[in-house]
């Protein structure tokens, strides 16, 4: 008996470790999109709680999440005490004990929000069968998770219809994945440097232009040898590569889906002739640009 017990402890414990949570939002994704199952919401609020506001301890068959707007709550799950205050997010999975209580001298506004797999085929809910686990954080972007939140809320309002159920699965997958993309960042051996993460994301979202290494640094705030340095250590490849791969899927995007030539795009990705363009693109994407217009427009331009 005393193993058992023993046992169950550390299978508790391992509930709330940080990569456990992130494993475990990979496996709920996951499942998900193997089976295929929608996330249906159960309950949803936008609220201020009262001052006697109350959790008994409990343990739900479904999910749980909520979003803190302002105030400041407690949550007990599994043994350990968890105070969130404004910013705060917090995740609980089925089969996990808990119980929460307000902090009486300070207004508590939160967004929570129950759900469950449901199976569309089967038209019946189906039980995760996954190592139960919880998770807290405050996000890099709080508002913008606020709004996420918020979204999930306004869809669940809408009259039942396919596009209700759409709509706020939609919702969820996007503050799970964001959630996932969060702990990920926040748990890193190294964490990523934010005038890093800065340049990452304005490559992403200038892929046409041709920024030499001095620009990539000036948009980093650093140096050019400790960008490159960073860069490498948090996304596994040079700067300089990670530019031309991203130019290259924007090149075959256009390939697919604009009327551009092969000539009209080396031009307008800064290629001095087709030639070069098509070497690097062939280089990259294993396969020449004519081909890719050879499968989606029928021929060449």
């Amino acid at each position: 008996m005393v193993l058992l017990n023993e046992q169950r402890e550390n299978n508790m414990s391992n509930r709330y470790i940080p990569y456990t949570a992130v494993q475990g939002l990979q496996r709920l994704l996951g499942r998900m999109l193997d089976e295929p199952y929608i996330f249906r919401i159960l309950a949803s609020y936008n609220v201020s709680v009262s001052t006697n506001w109350l959790i008994r301890e409990r343990v739900l068959d479904h999910f749980h999440m909520l979003y803190v707007v302002s105030g400041s709550g407690t949550y007990i799950v599994e043994d350990t005490t968890v105070e969130l205050d404004q910013n705060h997010i917090l995740f609980i999975s089925d089969q996990v004990r808990h119980q929460a209580y307000r902090n009486k001298a300070i207004p508590f506004r939160i967004i929570p929000t129950r759900f469950r797999l449901f199976a569309p085929k089967d038209k019946q809910y189906v039980s995760d069968r996954s190592e139960p686990f919880y998770m807290h954080f405050k996000p890099h972007n709080g508002l913008a998770m606020q709004q996420l939140f918020e979204k999930v809320h306004s869809y669940n309002q809408l009259q039942p219809s396919v596009i209700k159920d759409t709509l706020c699965h939609s919702a969820i997958a996007e503050v799970l994945a964001s959630c996932f993309r969060e702990l990920e960042e926040l748990h890193r051996p190294h964490p990523v440097h934010p005038g890093v993460s800065y340049l990452k994301r304005t490559i992403d979202e200038h892929p046409a232009e041709r920024y030499s290494l001095q620009q990539l640094a000036d948009i980093a705030r650093l140096s050019p040898k400790y960008t490159s340095a960073l860069f490498h250590e948090a996304f596994g490849m040079p700067v300089k590569e990670y530019q031309i791969r991203t130019r290259m899927e924007y090149a075959e995007y256009l390939l697919k889906h604009s009327n551009h030539s092969v000539k009209e795009l080396a031009n307008l990705l800064g290629y001095p002739d087709p030639y070069s363009f098509s070497k690097q693109f062939k280089q990259y994407r294993g396969y020449s640009p004519s081909s890719v217009m050879l499968s989606t427009r029928g021929g060449d331009r």
